[in-house]
């Protein structure tokens, strides 16, 4: 029934053992020297491949001070995004996939989505728009695994 799309896969499928805590220093660094609150970075293994991911949990307080307009929300972002692309080059962090796992006030899951790191670098350098990233991006993450089984696994193999 996996084949066919009808079950998801597991956890234990799609990701190869613990997080990497090199890896997941380096991107929290990033995002600490952004000055970036209230969101959590972690980079996994996943299976059958050389590349990992990186997840990104944002609660719905996450901030990032003195932005108060789209335009610097935009600038930010893509300055953020680069700072990110050139760690996962210049350490050779193996990040292959970006997921972002917003939480609501309570801890539920509002929205999850995913997106290739070829594809956010690409936007983060300007070598395509918005729209095109936009375009690029999966928003719907059930059919690889839910949030809360991969951070029940997380737990249990950290």
């Amino acid at each position: 029934m996996r084949g066919v799309g009808i079950l998801e896969p597991s956890a234990e499928e799609l990701f190869a053992g613990s997080k990497d805590p090199v890896a997941t220093e380096a991107v929290n660094t990033v995002l600490d020297t952004a000055g970036i609150e209230g969101v959590e970075a972690m980079v996994i293994p996943i299976a059958g491949s050389e590349g990992q991911l990186a997840i990104f949990t944002v609660d719905a307080n996450a901030s990032a001070g003195g932005i108060s307009t789209q335009a610097e929300a935009e600038i930010f972002l893509t300055d953020t995004l680069s700072q990110l692309a050139k760690a996962n080059r210049e350490n050779d962090l193996g990040i292959e996939h970006v997921a972002i796992d917003l939480l609501g006030d309570s801890g539920e899951n509002l929205l999850v989505f995913t997106a290739p790191q070829v594809i956010v670098e690409a936007y983060a350098e300007g070598t395509i728009s918005r729209r095109e990233f936009l375009s690029q991006v999966e928003i719907d993450f059930s059919n690889l695994i839910s949030a809360a089984e991969l951070r029940q696994l997380i737990e249990e193999g950290s």
